[in-house]
């Protein structure tokens, strides 16, 4: 559970926010993050995959998370 705050902290996420995400990785193995650049979601996507990672007991490597951008001009 401490880990859990330091995350909290480190990202100024709520806690039960950051307790829904975590629960919503765990059941789903993914997470999709929307919103305008330079808003946090990649730092919060890393710092999310590191502490699942560290949980698990694996090594935390660079390639934990994969990155998909999606800008609107291409959806339309």
């Amino acid at each position: 559970e401490k880990c859990v705050d330091v995350l909290v902290f480190e990202t100024l996420i709520p806690k039960p926010m950051m307790q829904h995400y975590i629960s919503l990785l765990l059941k789903h193995r993914r997470l999709i993050l929307s919103g305008p650049s330079g808003t946090g979601k990649s730092y919060l996507t890393n710092r999310l995959a590191e502490y699942l990672v560290e949980r698990s007991a694996r090594e935390v490597t660079p390639a934990i998370t994969t990155t998909f951008n999606m800008h609107r001009q291409s959806c339309k």
